[in-house]
């Protein structure tokens, strides 16, 4: 198979699931760079200009992009790996704590924060997705796979159409916000949840999404005269 030719260049290679079907990745140690632990993704050959583009996005809550190779129609994208969760499970693992509207805005920040950086170097991800943010043992929170996603993987096609956008990157991370709202204390009404999600679909830029976590943060820190719910943002 192809894939022996490839992974035969790094030392111990092993299979690796991803959240996306079909996707074939594996873990392994990198002999070019002081056996640094790295994933490879195999793509489409397609994927070769993007690749290329996404070894030039170096920022601290970015995922970096090492190197890629090619065997036939086969591209094999080389990247660091982050030791901790996805976004997902991160916050199924911290319970309704992780969603307090504090601790989802000192995740949040940092991708919006990785997206404006891409943005301004003209690269928009393409898959924003709860898989796709990583949580860091350390607490660091980055994006990942800048150059391997697939915009009609399941868990992307609503947010994405065609070649990826900026446009489609603030959709899909306006998504993302919308689905780990905190449940609880001022976010605990329905009417309040469907306001902001609400504002959150009419977001055009990173610009709209910095501002409206800062106000969900304000939000759950607001006194509740009488026990009422505060206004959601407008």
């Amino acid at each position: 198979m192809a894939d022996e030719a490839i992974l035969a260049l790094f030392e111990g290679a092993g299979p690796v699931e991803t959240p996306t079907p079909g996707v074939r990745a594996w873990l392994a140690h990198d002999v070019t760079n002081g056996q640094k632990p790295v994933l490879i993704k195999r793509v489409d050959r397609a994927g070769k200009g993007r690749a290329t583009e996404a070894l030039a996005l170096l920022h601290p809550n970015i995922v970096r992009t090492r190197r890629w190779l090619q065997d036939g129609d086969a591209l094999y994208v080389v990247r660091d790996i982050v030791r901790g969760k996805n976004l997902r499970q991160h916050l199924q693992a911290a319970g309704t704590a992780g969603r307090s509207a504090e601790a989802m805005r000192a995740l949040l920040l940092p991708i919006i924060e990785a997206l404006a950086y891409a943005h301004g170097q003209g690269f928009s991800h393409g898959g924003v997705s709860p898989e796709n943010v990583l949580v860091g043992e350390d607490g660091t929170v980055s994006v990942s796979d800048w150059a391997t996603v697939d915009s009609k993987a399941p868990q992307h096609f609503l947010h994405y159409s065609g070649a990826p956008s900026v446009g489609g990157d603030v959709k899909a991370l306006s998504a993302l916000v919308t689905e780990f709202l905190p449940t609880q204390g001022a976010f605990s009404s329905a009417a309040v949840r469907d306001r902001i999600t609400s504002i959150l679909q009419r977001a055009d830029t990173l610009g709209d999404l910095k501002t409206t976590v800062g106000a969900l943060a304000r939000l759950a820190a607001a006194p509740m005269p009488g026990g009422g719910v505060p206004q959601a943002p407008r």
